[in-house]
């Protein structure tokens, strides 16, 4: 079972020669880019879906659905063109073009981006549009313009000039449609300097060497089908989950806080982490069970290896292995947060987040 599913994330998901997921808390991908030519190493998280739609969902409801699909266009560019960046990629031929795109596009496709189910792709004029239906956030959420960024951010990295994108979605979520092309009026160049910074501050070097822990690997997940591939999708338990590369989230942080909305973030990850650990662990556990639960699906998601102590009014959450980056851990201390927020019932609150060398991240939560 583990073997055809490596085989399944080599040939689709991550594209590497080599990925890691039978160590816990860890997901390394080791990727030979077919279109850089260099390898590179990458640390890989799920998050799950239900819980960035929430985000968009309030994002819509604090700033309106014109200002928050303009945030997320943006954001959804930024993502595609860092992960072009990371992978070492080059502007290319005009002849390579066509089989780059496929190749890109059905591995977004795997990882839940069904929109692009029909790809249709004219070399002259350099016009891409893809069909498809269910696609993942924005069947949720309606909002594709995030969708759209993602188009824009890859298509143009390749093409080697600015080329945007947008959802003509005709049918939420059964008629989904983006279309990229130079007749789109400009919307947003991505920093590519900016984006560049958000590379782990670290070389990944010692995890190859984690000890073997008791907590659940990515494969264990696999093996006790907690986690299932459906339509090229992953879900845990019923719920779709979004391979990312780590750093995206201090991305999201960074986004919200520049804007000082650094509210709505919290909101919104808190309360959707909540409800979602309402549907996940079941009312018939006790809570040392529901913890338990938890680090198990953080560390077999690649989180790290998590640990938590209760004491008097506060708990104590060390995350070990988990990817560090300078734009700090509040992403998931956050998420962490509307788990406990359900697991005990009570409304906690983050006190401090630091990094403990040389691999650990605690979060304090009182309530």
């Amino acid at each position: 079972m583990v073997e055809s599913i490596k085989d399944y994330w080599l040939g689709k998901l991550l594209f590497p020669k080599t990925v890691i997921i039978d160590k816990p808390g860890v997901i390394i991908s080791k990727t030979l880019s077919k279109y850089g030519g260099k390898e590179n190493k990458r640390r890989i998280i799920f998050q799950f879906e239900d819980i960035i739609v929430n985000l968009q969902l309030e994002t819509i409801k604090e700033l309106g659905k014109e200002k928050a699909g303009k945030l997320f266009y943006q954001f959804g560019k930024d993502i595609t063109t860092r992960y072009m960046l990371l992978s070492k990629a080059k502007k290319l031929p005009s002849f390579l073009l066509p089989s780059a795109i496929y190749y890109i596009l059905d591995t977004f496709r795997a990882g839940g981006l069904s929109v692009a189910e029909n790809v249709y792709y004219d070399n002259k004029i350099k016009s891409l549009i893809l069909r498809g239906r269910n696609n993942m956030i924005c069947r949720k959420s309606k909002l594709s313009e995030f969708t759209a960024g993602l188009v824009s951010g890859f298509f143009s990295f390749l093409v080697g000039e600015n080329v945007e994108a947008e959802a003509r979605c005709y049918d939420c979520p059964n008629g989904c449609v983006v279309v990229a092309n130079k007749k789109i009026k400009e919307k947003y160049i991505p920093d590519f300097k900016r984006l560049e910074s958000f590379q782990s501050d670290d070389s990944l070097d010692f995890l190859e060497n984690i000890p073997n822990l008791r907590e659940d690997s990515f494969s264990d997940l696999l093996r006790f089908k907690k986690i299932k591939i459906k339509e090229s999708a992953q879900y845990f338990l019923d719920k779709m989950i979004l391979p990312s590369e780590s750093g995206n989230l201090g991305l999201i942080v960074d986004y919200f806080t520049r804007l000082n909305k650094a509210s709505i973030l919290k909101k919104a990850l808190i309360n959707g982490a909540c409800e979602l650990a309402e549907d996940i662990l079941s009312n018939k556990m006790c809570i040392s069970d529901k913890i338990k639960a938890l680090s198990n699906m953080l560390s077999g998601l690649g989180w790290g290896v998590s640990y938590f102590k209760k004491d008097k009014d506060e708990v104590i959450f060390d995350m070990r292995f988990a990817p560090k980056n300078k734009y700090s851990f509040l992403y998931q201390a956050l998420v962490v947060n509307g788990y406990l927020n359900s697991i005990f019932n009570k409304k906690f609150n983050i006190k401090k987040i630091k990094f403990a060398p040389p691999q650990t991240y605690r979060v304090v939560y009182y309530f």
